[in-house]
C-alpha cells in the first residue's frame, strides 16, 4: 500500500483570511452589511410600497399617502449592531395599516379656519366652523407596506451586499 501525503501550504494565511469574515472578529463587515440592507428597505419602503396619494380615494389594497408623514416618519436603529439593525415608523397608525384591523374612534370636534371674505377682500381674522363626528369604529384594510419593501430586498440583494463587504473586507 502507497501512502498519500497532503501538504497544504499557507494555511496560516488562509485561516487568517477566513478570521476577516467571522462576525465575533470582524464585526465591521457584518455591521456594514446589516446597514446597507436595512437602509435600502428603509428606501423601498418609502419610495416604492408608499405611494403618492394626492387627494384620491384610497386604493384597496395599496397604502397611499397625501401627505408623507407616514413616509417620512420611517426610521432605522443601529443600536443592536452587529448582529440587528431595525426598520420601523413609531406613528400609531403605521402598524394598523400593515396588517389591517378596527379602531374605536371617539366623540370629537373637527374644526376648520376659514377666512372671511367681504366685498371681494380677505380680511385677516379668521372664523371657526366646526363639527362633531360621533363615535364609531372605523375599519382599514390590510395595506402592508413593510413586508414587501423587506420582501423585495432581501432576498434580491442581501448576498450582493454581503459579497460587496466580504470584497472591500479582504482588500
Amino acid at each position: 500500500m502507497t501512502a498519500l501525503s497532503v501538504q497544504v501550504t499557507g494555511a496560516a494565511e488562509l485561516q487568517a483570511a477566513f478570521d476577516k469574515f467571522t462576525p465575533s472578529k470582524n464585526p465591521r463587515f457584518v455591521s456594514n452589511s446589516l446597514k446597507r440592507i436595512t437602509l435600502e428597505v428603509q428606501t423601498n419602503a418609502a419610495s416604492f410600497q408608499i405611494r403618492r396619494g394626492g387627494g384620491l380615494a384610497p386604493a384597496p389594497t395599496v397604502l397611499t399617502s397625501r401627505t408623507g408623514t407616514l413616509r417620512r416618519a420611517i426610521s432605522t436603529d443601529f443600536g443592536g449592531l452587529p448582529f440587528k439593525a431595525t426598520v420601523g415608523n413609531t406613528l400609531k397608525y403605521a402598524a394598523l395599516h400593515e396588517s389591517g384591523g378596527r379602531v374605536n374612534v371617539p366623540r370629537k370636534f373637527v374644526k376648520g379656519h376659514f377666512r372671511t371674505k367681504a366685498f371681494g377682500k380677505t380680511f385677516p381674522r379668521f372664523r371657526v366652523k366646526g363639527f362633531f363626528v360621533n363615535p364609531h369604529k372605523a375599519t382599514f384594510p390590510k395595506r402592508p407596506w413593510l413586508q414587501p419593501a423587506v420582501d423585495a430586498i432581501v432576498p434580491r440583494r442581501a448576498q450582493a451586499i454581503v459579497i460587496e463587504e466580504w470584497e472591500g473586507a479582504a482588500a
